[in-house]
């Protein structure tokens, strides 16, 4: 699938470009990527692993609530030697949940490696919380079966459940589209349908059943989809023109499982100016708006793509982000007062008037003949290309009319690229009269 997939790239970029120069270009590009991508597929493998995983290689019950964990009841718990102990002494019992997941996880499978080790039964419940829906899949040894129940319906019983003590054991929660998958030690128990598959995890938990004391090796939750969680390109626009403002944007992404990517940076005709590869569970690339040969890109739209490839070989479904870069200086013209002389000691105002190229952030102060900044009139305004106005009536920041003399108008205009006006700040002189 990926040799296709780098072929149609490659045959699309020799149509659209048409040179042999160029065509020999995309040709090597294109099979430089797929070595490049069967590598890291290799690797991937290598390295996949759960979305999130914990091994409870904890000293003490507080640093497992630092590091996130929600504890109930905590003289029923203890931690120590890499396992977590759970009771419940029938008249008490505790839970410890895990509420820290990206947004977007629809279907996964969650797994514990329990062992009853005191107390009559050995019984265990393990909790699942989604935006819209709670789980619960638990092994009931005093009743010898198996039970799962979501939200307020009535619990489901079936099968034949009877654990050993002092012998590992694995329980499963696979949500994997309308089915919910339930595990025992490896085995399939049973299959429910669910009739909401978009409703994202937020929570898994552990108890220990009715007196049953339970020892937990580890719990883990695995994404079964590659997919994006998190995808931005900020700031945006950008400016990379050396002037210390926007000068490169970071684009940041986060996925829902280990995934080999690549993230190219793509003109309007779809050419790849620039690009990356890795593979992680998340990225975060800043781009100084050059191409691969190290040149600055013409002013413009372009897009950032992101795609890849999972452990499974499961492809991710492309995600693309407009990114603007724009070294234009912005214009402010026509800018001046009116009336000017004005006379604020009879209620008279002036108004300052300019028009502006395009969206620009704008700040207007005012100051006397000695530099002395008297007023504030407007400060860090995001404002639409086209006309714009505001008055002043003559008095500064305390509300006091100021004396009469020449008063300075400055007008800084910035655009949103982070772009200063050709003249910064641009100015006119305005005077106050009786």
């Amino acid at each position: 699938m990926l040799r296709a997939e780098t072929f149609t790239l490659v045959l699309s970029e020799i149509w659209e470009r048409g040179t042999l120069r160029k065509t020999l270009m995309v040709v090597m590009l294109g099979l430089f990527a797929f070595s490049l991508f069967a590598m890291f597929k290799l690797q991937v493998k290598a390295q996949t692993g759960p979305l999130w995983k914990d091994d409870f290689n904890y000293g003490t019950l507080s640093e497992m609530k630092s590091a996130g964990w929600l504890l109930s009841n905590e003289t029923m718990i203890s931690v120590g030697g890499g396992t977590l102990t759970l009771d419940n002494n029938a008249t008490l019992g505790c839970s410890a949940q895990w509420a820290s997941f990206p947004i977007g996880v629809y279907d996964y499978k969650i797994e514990t490696r329990v062992m009853w080790t005191a107390r009559s039964f050995g019984s265990i419940n393990l909790h699942v919380k989604t935006e819209r829906h709670s789980y619960t899949w638990s092994g009931d040894d005093y009743h010898l079966n198996f039970v799962y129940q979501k939200d307020a319906e009535p619990e489901v019983r079936f099968g034949y459940y009877s654990p050993t003590k002092n012998t590992w054991m694995s329980f499963v929660f696979e949500k994997n589209g309308t089915n919910i998958n339930l595990y025992w030690k490896g085995t399939l128990i049973t299959t429910v349908t669910e009739t909401d598959p978009k409703s994202g995890l937020t929570q898994v938990g552990i108890s220990p059943g009715w007196t049953s004391t339970d020892k937990i090796d580890y719990i883990s939750v695995t994404s079964l989809h590659a997919g994006v969680v998190y995808f931005t390109v900020k700031p945006n626009p950008f400016s990379p023109n050396g002037d210390g403002r926007k000068d490169t944007t970071t684009v940041k992404a986060t996925f829902s499982r280990t995934t080999t990517w690549i993230l190219q940076i793509r003109n309007t005709t779809g050419f790849t100016v620039r690009s990356w590869t890795g593979t992680s569970t998340s990225l975060s690339r800043l781009w100084d708006g050059k191409d691969n040969a190290g040149k600055v890109v013409p002013n413009g739209s372009y897009y950032a793509y992101l795609s890849g490839i999972d452990a499974e070989g499961r492809l991710l479904k492309p995600r693309v982000l407009k990114v603007v870069v724009d070294t234009i200086a912005p214009e402010i013209k026509t800018l001046a007062s009116s009336p000017n002389p004005f006379n604020p000691y009879i209620g008279q105002t002036t108004t300052i008037s300019y028009w502006l190229s395009e969206e620009c952030i704008v700040t207007i102060r005012i100051y006397n003949s000695t530099g002395n900044l008297k007023r504030k009139l407007i400060e860090g305004w995001d404002q639409p290309p086209g006309p714009h106005s505001i008055a002043w009536d003559g008095r500064d920041d305390q509300g006091n009319i100021l004396p009469t003399g020449p008063y300075r108008i400055k007008v800084y205009v910035r655009d949103i690229a982070g772009n200063n006006a050709t003249t910064y700040p641009k100015t006119i002189t305005v005077s106050i009269a009786i």
